[in-house]
């Protein structure tokens, strides 16, 4: 049986901070640099095999069961509280941006302009655990159980930034060294 379709791989190490693999495909008369993924799910694809998309992996918080897009409403209705919005600062012209706190669970959700759930910061008395990490941990132990972050920001104070799919999640490391917040965002 004749081959339906000629695929060809060379793969490149990118010199990058992380390790970034992509490769080079051909496929008949075309050819292109893509992520490797990409390039193996188009690969199957031509040859005529089913494939599906991976889902987004999400980043369950317990006790705070909030979704990225969720309606100011859906999310007072989900954490039980009757807390009104307040307006946030923001850096950008044009952003307008609101939060509600519950100091009392360690809890803040942020809503953007359509008034949409944008990202969640827990902090202390908030006690459980987000990818095995707690508030009050050091960054040893931030190190230790999620390896070295995907990179480091410092804004007024060092985030430890790792990515799990399309989610982004910030440790705050305060001046002790322990994580003071954590920052949950799609």
């Amino acid at each position: 049986m004749p081959p339906i379709a000629k695929v060809q791989f060379t793969l490149y190490e990118m010199p990058t901070k992380r390790q970034v693999w992509r490769t080079a495909t051909s496929f008949g008369e075309g050819e292109g640099v893509v992520p490797l993924s990409r390039a193996l799910m188009t690969a199957l694809q031509t040859l005529g095999m089913k494939t599906t998309a991976r889902p987004a992996v999400r980043i369950d918080i317990p006790g705070v069961p909030v979704n990225k897009g969720d309606t100011v409403a859906s999310v007072r209705s989900t954490l039980g509280t009757t807390v009104e919005t307040q307006p946030e600062k923001s850096l950008m012209p044009n952003k307008r941006s609101s939060s509600i706190t519950l100091a009392d669970r360690g809890v803040q959700v942020f809503f953007d302009n359509d008034d949409k759930l944008e990202r969640v910061k827990l902090f202390q008395p908030y006690a459980q655990a987000i990818q095995g990490v707690k508030i009050g941990d050091s960054r040893a132990a931030v190190l230790a159980t999620l390896g070295e972050p995907t990179n480091e920001e410092f804004i007024t104070r060092p985030y430890m930034v790792y990515r799990a799919g399309s989610n982004r999640v910030s440790f705050q490391v305060g001046n002790k060294g322990q994580v003071e917040s954590i920052w949950l965002s799609q």
